[in-house]
């Protein structure tokens, strides 16, 4: 189990749909054929604006972009808890697979001013 500041688990991910600007439904390689389908999962590191609002609006509408509904859209993700959060979703970062002029996604929203840093706790 992750202490919440080292990695827990990599797996090998396709994105399924874009909730919002830092909640992704994903299918997930677990490995000797068994996948985990539509799992809920939250970037690690970054709040994003709240869906309804006009940042939140973009920041979605940039990463249905980058990862098209119809496509198949391969990532690595890394859990950094092995707990679900208080929504039921898993925590991760979230790299592409082959070079894609990002490295990592939380990084990418950020330095588009989709989101600013968030390691948890109060929120204002």
């Amino acid at each position: 189990m992750s202490d919440g500041n080292s990695p827990a688990y990599t797996y090998r991910a396709n994105i399924a749909r874009i909730v919002d600007g830092d909640t992704f439904d994903l299918d997930i390689d677990l490995g000797l054929g068994v996948w985990k389908r539509r799992e809920r999962v939250r970037l690690y590191g970054i709040n994003v604006a709240e869906r309804y609002t006009d940042l939140g609006k973009q920041a979605t509408a940039f990463l249905r972009e980058m990862f098209p509904p119809a496509a198949i859209n391969p990532v690595i993700i890394t859990t950094f808890k092995d707990e679900s959060d208080k929504y039921g979703r898993y925590l991760a970062r979230i790299v592409p697979v082959v070079p894609a002029g990002w490295s990592d996604l939380t990084s990418l929203l950020i330095e588009k001013q989709f989101g600013v840093p968030y390691f948890g706790g109060a929120w204002r």
